[in-house]
């Protein structure tokens, strides 16, 4: 049994000995694992509006574009005309823009791959073109959650379990494979305002993620489209919210397998 299902049958029993409600006879092992597979997305393009969308994700490569600017802060906004252009192009500039934003996501997880081993120069080499890298992803990232679409929904679904690491059924923790806080946060904030039934899946074992504030910006989202909370924003103690995600998680298996009656 994963670690995920100890832990969340664990606080299912801590919650069903206080009630005296006698034990499950379900074992909660029956839930798919998160989506974690981005689709190619394709569009039929003048040959000047697909000039033009490529000259501005190209600008985006400019430091004096995003350099210096705070990419996922939200008290200073990142934003420059590239990134309003790119907005205004709607659903034309989704395909481009994720092919990018996963172009350069491969390209740091390449930066990162080198950490180890080298020395404190080449280090600081490498921290800075990474910082280079994410920074050119954050403005990518930020178009895309300009444009409202079915297409930017999952994207952002998958990009909310990204991390998650399928022979250990559980999500990566290492520097390599983890993923971003910042972007997480993001993604399961993009949900929160246009996501739909389908986003459910992702946003629920987002709350398993060893962040507390995509667990919470998750459960903000479950509860829109839901209308149920289950206390994971109210969560004082990892206790109270390993309770709390546990009941999400009974909830969601009878949600998926309902019993007839």
């Amino acid at each position: 049994m994963t670690d995920i299902i100890w832990r969340s049958l664990a606080a299912l029993i801590v919650l069903i000995t206080a009630s005296g409600c006698p034990a499950p006879e379900k074992v909660l092992s029956e839930i798919p694992p998160p989506r974690i597979k981005h689709k190619e997305r394709k569009v039929t393009l003048s040959r000047a509006a697909r000039k033009d969308i490529d000259r501005l994700i190209k600008e985006l490569e400019d430091p004096k574009t995003i350099m210096g600017r705070d990419p996922v802060g939200s008290n200073v906004p990142f934003h420059c005309s590239q990134i309003d252009n790119l907005a205004e192009y709607g659903k034309k500039a989704i395909p481009s823009l994720q092919k990018e934003y996963l172009r350069l996501k491969k390209t740091e997880r390449k930066i990162v791959k080198e950490f180890s081993g080298v020395g404190m120069t080449a280090l600081d080499k490498l921290m800075e073109e990474r910082y280079i890298v994410r920074t050119r992803r954050y403005a990518v990232m930020q178009a895309l959650l300009r444009i409202k679409h079915p297409w930017n929904v999952e994207f952002f679904a998958v990009e909310l379990c990204a991390h998650y690491d399928p022979e250990t059924d559980d999500f990566a923790r290492d520097e390599l494979n983890r993923g971003d806080q910042a972007v997480r946060v993001r993604a399961a904030k993009y949900l929160l305002d246009n996501g739909d039934e389908k986003s459910i899946h992702n946003l629920v074992w987002a709350l398993w993620d060893d962040d507390r504030a995509v667990k919470r910006m998750a459960a903000t989202a479950l509860r829109r489209l839901t209308g149920e909370g289950f206390g994971v924003s109210n969560a004082a103690t990892e206790r109270e919210m390993d309770e709390a995600v546990a009941v999400w998680w009974d909830w969601y298996q009878d949600y998926l397998f309902p019993e007839e009656e």
